[in-house]
């Protein structure tokens, strides 16, 4: 029931957000509307590639360091597409001792802003792990928004959607997913 209310939400927020810039749009208005894309110059697809990442950490009884660089291509100003490695460090304290893993992988995800700095994201992992007789690989959805306070900096809260049956979650133990990420 969470999920299907999460997904509900996002939708609406998407719809809402493109239907008072484009089904509403006043004709009369002096204001550029961003969707327009005949005011805005073409630019060389070499122009809308950008590089960087995101990296996230949790210290306690999980502790996990991701690594996590990406390539970027903005599709226009609103939609952006990217891919890239992953690279996470992961470790867990018991009451007898300590196990710690690498996961490794890549991730794909589209972004669409909502606003100048507001987004929404969804994203898909692929991601090789180890279990308790040997390494498994598993795809895990997620989806959420985001904040990006300034060109080149942004954080994000992603939700996973899907489970593991065995109940591994990649991302230290909880399907909320909080991070930190650069691009230039």
């Amino acid at each position: 029931m969470k999920r299907f209310f999460l997904i509900s939400l996002l939708a609406a927020l998407y719809s809402s957000a493109l239907a008072s810039d484009i089904l509403f749009k006043n004709p009369f208005s002096t204001q550029k509307n961003s969707f327009n894309l005949e005011d805005k110059p073409k630019k060389e697809w070499k122009e809308k590639i950008s590089f960087g990442g995101n990296v996230s950490a949790n210290f306690g009884t999980v502790n996990f360091v991701l690594l996590n660089p990406l390539i970027v291509y903005r599709l226009n100003e609103e939609t952006w597409i990217g891919a890239g490695p992953f690279l996470q460090y992961i470790s867990q304290n018991f009451g007898a001792g300590r196990i710690s893993s690498s996961i490794y992988g890549a991730t794909a995800f589209g972004r669409r802003f909502l606003t100048e700095d507001l987004f929404l994201q969804a994203e898909y992992d692929y991601l090789n792990f180890e279990t308790g007789t040997g390494r498994d690989s598993r795809g895990f959805a997620m989806a959420g928004g985001g904040y990006q306070p300034i060109p080149n900096f942004s954080i994000s809260v992603m939700y996973i959607f899907t489970r593991d049956p065995n109940g591994y979650i990649p991302f230290g133990g909880s399907p909320w997913v909080i991070r930190g990420g650069i691009f230039f």
